[in-house]
């Protein structure tokens, strides 16, 4: 991309997608969208879409933090 056209772009203050400056993404959230997880989304910003998944259990803490728990979650870009 040239230098020139980044500068004509910040003159009139749009962006690279046609976008001015203040316009955001549209953005779109789904919830419980993995059956089988407790706690799920799907967000879509423009053309960024994530899915992210909860899953939880009741576990025996770790020895050396035996007043905390574990937290494990997935996220898929693409």
């Amino acid at each position: 991309m040239q230098t020139g056209y980044m500068f004509r772009l910040l003159e009139n203050e749009e962006r690279i997608d046609g976008r001015k400056m203040d316009e955001f993404r549209e953005v779109k959230v789904e919830t419980n969208i993995i059956e089988n997880a407790e706690g799920s989304a799907r967000v879509k910003i423009g053309k960024t879409d994530v899915i992210v998944g909860i899953k939880m259990g009741i576990g025996t803490p770790f020895p050396d933090m035996p007043n905390m728990g574990v937290l494990k979650t997935g996220a898929m870009f693409t």
